[in-house]
């Protein structure tokens, strides 16, 4: 199967380079930036090595298509929990660094936003949001009950309520 395959190091990639695995970006927030730009009908795969992945921003999983179903969009481990060679400390890690919520908000804040179909979180270590004015914290987040498709496995979600609370591992609107 073909597939729009980016990979991520944060420990050596570098963000003007082109995703590829011989030369991976550095961020989570520039692979979801170059994806977004995607317009076939291929799934889009997000691959990301061992490291700590620190997002300061809400990231929306989305590519530029507009009509029709939309492709799978993957964000997974490079190493994952069934293989030989994997290891706990080999999961990448995402931490959301978030501002402060706005007054009279519910001093909540998002980590990874899933407005399409398909989409699906594979491998990774979601940690909580050291921020100590954000209360609720969701790694993963989808709003729209209208889509189907949301998979999450063979993932950790570890927060502490006193230094990194995770509200939840995913907030999701059902579908009916």
């Amino acid at each position: 199967m073909q597939a729009q395959t980016l990979f991520v190091d944060a420990v050596n990639g570098k963000d003007d380079g082109r995703g590829t695995d011989r030369e991976p970006v550095a961020t989570l927030q520039r692979a979801v930036e170059i994806a977004s730009r995607f317009t076939g009908d291929l799934p889009v795969t997000i691959k990301l090595l061992p490291g700590l992945y620190c997002q300061s921003t809400i990231l929306t999983l989305r590519t530029a298509k507009t009509s029709g179903a939309s492709p799978d969009y993957t964000l997974e481990a490079t190493i994952m929990p069934y293989e030989a060679d994997w290891q706990p400390w080999k999961m990448p890690v995402i931490q959301s660094l978030s501002a402060t919520p706005r007054p009279r908000s519910l001093h909540t804040r998002l980590g990874l936003s899933s407005p399409n179909n398909n989409v699906h979180f594979k491998g990774l270590k979601f940690v909580g949001n050291p921020n100590p004015n954000v209360e609720y914290y969701y790694p993963i987040t989808r709003a729209n009950e209208g889509l189907n498709g949301l998979q999450v496995s063979q993932c950790y979600s570890i927060g502490e309520r006193n230094s990194a609370p995770v509200q939840s591992a995913t907030w999701a609107m059902a579908a009916e």
